[in-house]
C-alpha cells in the first residue's frame, strides 16, 4: 500500500483502513489511519473477525467520529456491533510495532492514540472472562489493560 493512497483516502474519506491477513495460527486484524489526524480521536484496531466485518465496523466508527460521537476507554459500548456490547481499551505503545506499522509510518512516530474494539463470543463472554474459551482468548489478544468491574 502506498503512502499516496493512504493520504488520498484520508483527504477524501477522513480515514484509511489497513487489513492484515495473517497466515496460520495468528488472527487477522484491521486498523484505521487518519482518525487522529482528521477528528483528533484515537485510531481503532480490531482483531479476529472477518475482514468485511472489520471494515464495516471501522467505517461506522469513522462516521460516528464525524458526527461528534466519542468512545471511552474501559467502557462497554452497545452501538458498535448489533446485539452485543463491545469494550474499547487504549492500546499500549508496546504493541504498536507488531500491529500498527503503517500508522507509525504515516505519523512518523508513536505519538497517536489507538483504541482496540474487544468483542464478545455469541454467549457474551470476553477474553478477560475466566470462563471464556482459551481459543477465543488466543484469537483476540487484548492489546491494553482492562480491569473487569
Amino acid at each position: 500500500m502506498s503512502s499516496t493512497k493512504v493520504k488520498s483516502d484520508i483527504k477524501k474519506y477522513g480515514v484509511h483502513i489497513i487489513h492484515v491477513l495473517e497466515e496460520g495460527e495468528e488472527p487477522n486484524f484491521s486498523y484505521t489511519i487518519g482518525l487522529y489526524e482528521t477528528y483528533q480521536k484515537p485510531e481503532i484496531i480490531i482483531v479476529g473477525l472477518k475482514q468485511d466485518l472489520h471494515h464495516t465496523l471501522l467505517n461506522n466508527i469513522a462516521y460516528d467520529y464525524k458526527e461528534g460521537i466519542s468512545f471511552e476507554n474501559g467502557k462497554m459500548h452497545d452501538n458498535i456491533l448489533d446485539d452485543y456490547k463491545c469494550l474499547l481499551i487504549d492500546v499500549e505503545k508496546k504493541h504498536y510495532d507488531a500491529y500498527l506499522g503503517m500508522a507509525m509510518d504515516h505519523y512518523g512516530n508513536q505519538d497517536f492514540p489507538v483504541m482496540q474494539i474487544v468483542w464478545p463470543t455469541p454467549a457474551h463472554m470476553y477474553p478477560f472472562d475466566k470462563e471464556a474459551p482459551e481459543g477465543f482468548k488466543k484469537w483476540q489478544p487484548m492489546l491494553g489493560k482492562y480491569k473487569k468491574k
